[in-house]
């Protein structure tokens, strides 16, 4: 949900402004083809460690997005963004290579011959570092925070049902190495570094490669550029998961039902995002404010 997020926002918005896409055809497929499909694969074949299977069934009624999951997709969107339209007006004079941004082809034509102009140079740039940040993030969701047992006025007997009853209101597990049981699941690697060669090859040479890929080679400083901004998303992904519950818990989530259709209306009126003092269980509405004040 990332990259779908951050990618429709950003080519919308500088399609209005500049007129045209900074992505082709080809490189959307392929974003739409790694971050989708091969990710989906890699995940799919990796199994739940023995102490993060829960000891109760897993409820139909419950979220497929949950608090922690949105806070994470949300951060990284937002990343993204700021890091894209900084290197969409910065990036030319950052690695020098100014052009029109509104007018500038992508190729010039000399006689019979035609040559990448510094646009081309640019968007091949910056298709190299949304890539990038996102095969780092696919690193990251590996790890996934535990969603914290909130009371909301409930006593443990009201969550008694959940094995974690004695987690309640406690900071939930945090877990920051990414990189942890590497060995658990060859297919995820296969697929996480097929994706990264393949990406080097699309964007590493010209001829006929680059007039299918509308790429062209890149300097090695734009390279490390794009590297550098991959690795800024897990320093990003460490400093979320230092948050709080209250952050979490202010975060919506998302399943299937009626009950995500509400959800969902609630989070386009921005209702989601407001803390309630009132919980379903509250038949007073003073003690629930006053519940809410304590929790504050």
């Amino acid at each position: 949900m990332t990259v779908n997020m951050s990618c429709i926002i950003f080519v919308v918005i500088t399609s209005l402004i500049l007129g045209h896409s900074p992505f082709s055809v080809m490189q959307l497929l392929w974003i739409n083809l790694i971050m989708d499909v091969l990710a989906a694969i890699a995940f799919a074949t990796e199994n739940p460690h023995p102490t993060e299977i829960r000891k109760e069934r897993i409820n139909a009624a419950e979220n497929i997005i949950t608090k922690p999951m949105m806070r994470s997709i949300l951060s990284q969107g937002i990343y993204q963004l700021v890091i894209m339209f900084l290197m969409l007006f910065a990036g030319p004079a950052m690695f020098k290579c100014q052009y029109n941004l509104y007018k500038t082809e992508l190729r010039t034509k000399v006689g019979d011959e035609e040559y990448p102009t510094a646009r081309l140079l640019h968007q091949t740039f910056m298709f190299q570092v949304f890539v990038m940040m996102n095969m780092f993030n696919m690193l990251n969701c590996r790890i996934l925070d535990q969603m914290p047992v909130l009371s909301n006025g409930q006593g443990e007997s009201g969550i008694a049902e959940d094995s974690r009853a004695s987690e309640i209101d406690q900071p939930a597990a945090r877990e920051f190495n990414i990189f942890l049981r590497p060995f658990s699941n060859f297919w995820y690697w296969i697929v996480f570094f097929g994706e990264l060669n393949i990406q080097f090859f699309m964007v590493g040479h010209g001829g006929i490669w680059g007039a299918i890929f509308t790429t062209t080679p890149m300097s090695f400083g734009m390279h490390m550029t794009a590297v550098g901004f991959g690795i800024g998303s897990w320093i990003l992904a460490a400093i979320m998961k230092t948050t709080g519950n209250n952050l979490v818990a202010c975060m919506p989530e998302f399943g299937e039902g009626e009950e995500a259709l509400e959800a969902s209306k609630k989070v386009a009126s921005g209702e989601a995002f407001k803390r309630q003092g009132k919980t379903p269980g509250d038949e007073n509405e003073s003690e629930a404010e006053s519940q809410y004040s304590r929790e504050e």
